[in-house]
């Protein structure tokens, strides 16, 4: 195994340039991230020994208000506020089998199962999950987190409060300023017991998301982010999730952007598929993620923030977040139920992919009617898909649809990206997708393509599933098959 520790000192010395000043200078900030709170004193994105400004100014000023102080879009009815936690820690149940698989790969890989860790056999999945405050509803905490949906044009205004260690919220495909976007070590983090207004206007209807940016790999793992959808600016806007409503996008692939063209669609249902993937030895391994937020985090030296000693070493009776064998899959918080197939006994290694229907050992699961679909005949079936998880995914659908925008970005429906242009994906094809990914999909029940569906159950010939093929992001395909998940799909 490498020396991590000479890697830091080659680090320093082969890209880092100038004097020993200079470089405490430039990378403090970036290894030692401000808080808005700054509870040691040091400044916000100042220097070690800078008077501490008021930290209430950074939650009374109201930013985009000083920066576009006659816009329309500051009109009391156009405003919109949302309350996130970060962080709530929640226990989620995942299906019998999946757990009785979990507990034998952990009493072969850490030694200990779930008893001896003294946990409910039925009801062990730790989470961290981005909590809610809804007005009516109290705190809420799910996963994946409540998602926060608004219109384009809207400026919204989203307080986080802090409970535990220092967090932030990136807005991911939104684009503010530098303090709204939540990026710790180009911003700041927030203190805990501290909170932070963010404030930011979406100027593109899509399909976004957003999630902790403090020691991602870990809190995004663990469940601390949430969908962001932003509809059009048009009647009715934000819609109910689920559907019916309006989507910005169009459908003639044949034709090329046209400024008075119709660039929207009206949808009858709405799915929100969300990918994920998970190592339970991170959720469950008393040695694991469990040592802290900061986990493998570079150590800070304000004096020095770029002294080898900082930097990370791997240590084999530690549980290292560069070793990442997901073994539990979910669809929008729905389980994979792999029941008897996949790796036995703890080996998670290629070959022996887990596979299985999510609508089976999910009975009760409140996001399972979000996730099928029962379609009927002329609807048109908007699905929205985010990649959140540390795999390569393939997604395949059994009949035609269209992609209609990726990224947040609709294809050839603005002036903006008159250049692209929705197009057909054919049945059984597969679209691919790294982590944080996003597409807009539509099924039109009209034009299914040529053919009958894909049918993956003989007893029932309406019965289809859509799939999802989770691939090693680092082996990749074609050995490096993790799991295949199918989505049921009824069509009338």
């Amino acid at each position: 195994m490498a020396d991590y520790q000479e890697f830091g000192v080659d680090r320093q010395g082969s890209f880092m340039h100038g004097t020993e000043e200079e470089q405490r200078v430039h990378n403090y900030k970036h290894i030692c991230p401000p808080t808005n709170g700054d509870p040691n004193g040091d400044g916000i994105g100042s220097e070690p020994g800078t008077p501490n400004p008021d930290p209430e100014a950074f939650t009374i000023i109201d930013d985009m208000q000083v920066r576009f102080p006659t816009s329309p879009i500051f009109s009391p009815g156009n405003t919109v506020t949302f309350i996130r936690d970060v962080y709530r820690e929640i226990h989620i149940p995942i299906p019998a089998s999946v757990l009785e698989r979990v507990n034998e790969r952990l009493t072969a890989e850490v030694g200990k199962n779930l008893e001896d860790q003294g946990g409910d056999k039925t009801n062990r999945l730790e989470m961290w999950v981005i909590g809610a405050n809804i007005p009516g509803f109290g705190d809420i905490a799910t996963y994946p987190s409540q998602l926060i949906r608004v219109r384009q044009g809207q400026y919204v205004r989203a307080t986080a409060n802090n409970h535990h260690g220092s967090h932030t919220i990136h807005w991911h495909g939104i684009e503010p300023t530098s303090m709204n976007d939540g990026v710790g070590k180009h911003s700041f983090e927030i203190a805990q017991g501290d909170d932070f207004i963010y404030q930011w206007v979406p100027h593109q209807a899509g399909t976004f998301f957003f999630h902790c940016h403090k020691n991602t790999v870990l809190h995004f793992e663990m469940g601390m982010f949430a969908l962001l959808i932003v509809d059009p600016d048009v009647p009715g806007a934000p819609f109910a999730t689920g559907g019916p409503g309006v989507v910005a996008g169009r459908l003639d692939v044949d034709n090329g952007f046209d400024p008075n063209g119709v660039n929207f669609i009206n949808y009858h249902q709405e799915k929100i598929w969300v990918a994920d993937d998970m190592d339970s030895r991170w959720h469950f391994n008393e040695n694991g993620a469990n040592e802290g937020h900061d986990h493998n985090m570079q150590d800070c030296d304000k004096a020095a923030p770029m002294a080898a000693g900082t930097f990370y070493q791997f240590n084999p009776n530690r549980m290292n977040l560069n070793l990442f064998k997901p073994d539990i899959f979910a669809v929008t918080g729905v389980f994979l139920d792999y029941g008897n197939t996949g790796p036995q006994r703890g080996d998670v290694e290629f070959g022996n992919p887990f596979q299985g229907n999510i609508a089976i050992g999910n009975a009760g699961n409140p996001n399972l009617g979000l996730v099928q679909v029962n379609a009927l005949a002329g609807q048109k079936i908007l699905i929205r898909f985010l990649n959140a998880s540390y795999s390569i995914v393939d997604l395949r659908l059994p009949v035609d649809c269209f992609v209609i925008a990726m990224g947040g970005i609709p294809l050839g429906a603005t002036d903006k990206t008159k250049y692209s242009r929705p197009y057909r994906l054919p049945k059984g094809s597969a679209l691919s997708s790294i982590s944080a990914r996003r597409f807009e999909l539509m099924i039109d029940m009209d034009d299914l393509g040529t053919g009958a569906p894909l049918v993956f159950d003989p007893s029932n010939p309406t019965f289809i599933h859509a799939t999802l093929t989770y691939y090693d992001w680092i082996k990749g395909r074609p050995g490096g098959k993790r799991a295949i998940v199918r989505i049921p799909i009824n069509l009338p």
